[in-house]
């Protein structure tokens, strides 16, 4: 999940142990906030997952994404309309890797061969783990 910067709607960090897959803050009622079922949430490393089920003080989130107990997150709509990527590293020793996405149409293509530098010309809306390999970074261009 790709979530656009313009869309962070609650930053906050996690007030109490929960697991890696849930936000934990008793400093917001985030049903009075508007979070919704679907929405991304981020943490401070761009590691980021779906909201799959919503209380007062605890989101439940699709993939583990936290580690600590007072982790900060934000979160985002998920109203995400597509983004050009840029292959922004490749991981060493490898010269050029593949990058798994699901594009604003909704489908999943593997780009095979990218390299550093190289823009892909499409919106996507997720960059997917499986798929990937080689890619060290990409920077989502709005």
């Amino acid at each position: 999940i790709i979530p656009d910067p313009a869309n962070n709607y609650l930053s906050g960090t996690r007030t109490a142990v929960g697991t890696t897959s849930t936000i934990v803050d008793t400093s917001v009622n985030f049903i009075t906030a508007g979070v919704k079922i679907g929405d991304v949430a981020m943490d401070d490393t761009g590691a980021r997952a779906a909201i799959i089920t919503v209380t007062a003080t605890v989101l439940t989130l699709s993939a583990p994404t936290f580690t600590a107990a007072t982790d900060p997150y934000k979160l985002y709509r998920n109203v995400n309309q597509g983004c050009i990527l840029y292959i922004n590293e490749i991981t060493s020793p490898a010269t050029s890797g593949s990058l798994s996405i699901i594009t604003a149409g909704g489908d999943t293509v593997v780009y095979k061969g990218v390299t550093a530098g190289q823009f892909l010309p499409v919106q996507a809306t997720h960059w997917l783990k499986t798929g990937t390999a080689s890619v060290g970074s990409v920077i989502a261009n709005w």
